[in-house]
């Protein structure tokens, strides 16, 4: 449904490119997300895909038709694009059903009334129809702003931080409120965002930008388990990375034990040379509480999450004084404090290793 092939886009107040080389698909029916730190350039690739800023090379194709290039632009109002924006911008002298119809204007009264009732239902505001937007929550303002925007029935549908204005508890169980709604429409959409949690709670493929290069795009599973560079390794999810040489007999030397690295997977330019010095990315769910273990590591920090506890540690190795920080995911019926130590084994289904 949507192809970005190799774009580049540069603005004349500046030297540098904004975006460059930049390629992902979406097909139809997935939900994707562009996800990246401030400035990185996911408001201005969703702003092109829009049809609001030219490519200075490269092409973005919709639905099997170019619709921008560096010689050619199909007009935003052209593209069969359906838009939910940042602040929801619904009109305030409208009521909830008022606002959903405003881009029905070429259906007829009767056709027009029923697609309203039809996406009150799929957004569960039924009952809200004759409502002014100030009266209605900011979740409840956000599903109008997502019924309006599927209303035309668009080929694409684009959510520029569609949650940011919105209670940060509330932000990942409407994220996931929002794909249950778009995967019953049967809509394409792509959702720009710089949050994590949301981007795992809606997409199917989520594409991480940083320094104006698209760094990787995966399932969530993959970016969080199988990252292929430094930079995705830590914006997602929460690890560290932990000093491992491959010794002559092809195994992972590390200071909480030895590993076979058969299977290992180097990335970021990390080479498979024995003697090599690397780093192995450890996530906390890879750090196990085991008390048996002969491997003793100290609580500097914790934070409780209700069922289970994030441990703060460090270990040293016994010939040396040098401390090697970890991160360890434990129950919370395992209950230690800063200071204490505690046995740990590491048990890891993906050995990602990237360069010292």
């Amino acid at each position: 449904m949507l192809t970005v092939r190799d774009l580049a886009i540069s603005y004349a107040t500046r030297n540098d490119k904004v975006l460059q080389n930049v390629t992902f698909h979406l097909e139809p029916g997935q939900i994707g997300c562009i996800l990246g730190p401030s400035g990185c350039g996911k408001t201005t690739l969703l702003r092109a895909i829009a049809g609001f800023i030219q490519p200075l090379a490269g092409e973005i194709e919709l639905d099997g038709k170019v619709v921008s290039s560096s010689n050619a632009m199909l007009p935003p109002n052209q593209r069969n694009i359906g838009m939910v924006f940042q602040d929801f911008a619904l009109f305030p002298h409208m009521t909830v059903a008022e606002n959903i119809a405003f881009g029905l204007r070429a259906m007829n009264h009767s056709e027009s009334a029923a697609r309203v009732d039809e996406l009150l239902a799929l957004v569960e505001l039924s009952t809200y129809k004759d409502v002014y937007p100030h009266a209605l929550s900011g979740g409840q303002q956000q599903r109008v702003a997502l019924a309006r925007a599927l209303a035309p029935k668009p080929k694409l549908v684009l959510l520029d931080e569609p949650f940011s204005n919105l209670d940060s508890a509330l932000r990942e169980q409407l994220a996931q409120d929002v794909r249950g709604m778009l995967k019953a429409a049967g809509a394409t959409a792509i959702m720009v965002t710089h949050d994590q949690h949301e981007a795992f709670a809606m997409a199917d493929q989520v594409a991480v930008l940083q320094d104006a290069k698209m760094q990787q795009v995966g399932t969530p599973y993959e970016l969080y388990h199988q990252p292929q560079t430094t930079f995705v390794a830590g914006f997602i999810g929460e690890g560290v990375m932990l000093e491992a040489k491959l010794n002559a007999s092809g195994r992972l030397e590390t200071v909480i034990g030895d590993f076979d690295a058969e299977h290992a997977t180097y990335c970021d330019g990390a080479q498979a040379a024995k003697g090599q010095t690397l780093q192995l990315l450890v996530r906390p769910d890879d750090i196990v509480h085991d008390d048996s273990s002969r491997f003793k590591a100290i609580v500097v920090n914790r934070h409780f999450r209700g069922a289970s506890i994030l441990y703060y540690l460090t270990i040293s190795e016994s010939d040396d004084d040098q401390c090697h920080p970890l991160l360890c995911l434990a129950p919370s019926h395992h209950d230690h404090q800063v200071g204490e130590s505690f046995g740990i084994r590491l048990d890891m289904d993906h050995l990602i290793l990237f360069p010292q």
